[in-house]
């Protein structure tokens, strides 16, 4: 392939490199990708990818199941130790995470809202949660 002419903004383009740019242009349309590869073109320019292979590209070819899904423990105070692993394990998984925080002056209680993920057995997401409620985390001693 060509290396592509340089320009200067200020001068004209002379008939040669406006020749070669026409020729290395021409030489982009004609590039073609092999078996696992996929190529795009677009206004920014071209873009040569790993294709997915076919039973992942079409999101369903897998036997996913959502029976008895492990569920990770979420115990206040102390760092869960619990893990998923989706070849490990096996099964789905259902996760808490913590999406909201607040202090209750009324009560003197750090709170945090939840959402609760449930995942099948391939780690595609089956369902996410509304928050259901405020979880006391602490309650604060009042200083005198």
């Amino acid at each position: 392939m060509k290396k592509l002419p340089t320009f200067s903004p200020l001068q004209p383009i002379k008939a040669d490199q406006l020749n070669d740019l026409v020729a290395a242009i021409r030489e982009l349309q004609n590039i073609d990708v092999g078996p696992g590869l996929s190529l795009r073109r677009n206004a920014s320019g071209i873009s040569i990818a790993l294709k997915k292979p076919q039973s992942e590209a079409k999101g369903g070819a897998e036997s996913c199941s959502t029976d008895t899904p492990k569920t990770l423990t979420c115990t206040p105070g102390d760092l869960d130790t619990d893990s998923w692993d989706r070849d490990a394990d096996g099964t789905g998984v259902v996760v808490r995470y913590i999406t909201k925080f607040r202090y209750d002056k009324a009560t003197h209680k750090l709170q945090v809202a939840y959402r609760t993920e449930t995942k099948d057995s391939c780690g595609k997401t089956i369902s996410i949660s509304a928050e259901p409620a405020w979880v006391d985390v602490t309650t604060a001693e009042l200083c005198e």
